[in-house]
């Protein structure tokens, strides 16, 4: 079988699930998902670092707000600024939460299982998404999170 896979998404498609995200009435739980894919393409933060308990706890710094912590798989430390994109999906991600429950204990250690079974939820959620963007290949985290490097 023959998959075609993005090697870079053009941010025109961000705008699209923006749209989608806050233009249109849409259910709590998709809309978690669909402000959760806006959380990663802003901050490219990987589907399990998004796995931990305390990941959108917002830190002080000395250059302003951020999400602070350790990368789950390299264990090497991250600080993201809190852009106005940022703010604006943790402001309505705030009464929804991820989700998902965390999977990740603060020592990095995971959950296999309930890993496994979120990923499969939410790279189903992402093949829809791609479908109602209209978008012909279909869209994964590590796309997503190529955006913010680019961005």
């Amino acid at each position: 079988m023959d998959r075609k896979r993005i090697k870079h998404l053009d941010p025109k498609w961000i705008k699209k699930i923006e749209a989608i995200t806050y233009n249109e009435p849409i259910d709590p739980g998709t809309q978690s998902y669909n402000l959760t894919a806006l959380l990663i393409a802003y901050s490219g933060l990987s589907l399990i670092d998004l796995g931990k308990h305390n990941v959108l706890k917002i830190h002080r710094t000395e250059k302003g707000r951020a999400l602070v912590g350790i990368r789950v798989k390299t264990r090497m430390p991250y600080k993201i600024p809190i852009t106005k994109d940022i703010d604006k999906v943790l402001k309505q991600l705030k009464p929804y939460r991820l989700p998902w429950e965390a999977y990740v204990d603060d020592e990095g250690n995971c959950k296999m299982n309930h890993r496994r079974i979120v990923y499969q939820h939410y790279d189903r959620f992402l093949k829809n998404l791609s479908e109602k963007i209209g978008l012909d290949e279909p869209l994964k985290v590590h796309t997503l999170r190529g955006v913010f490097g680019t961005a």
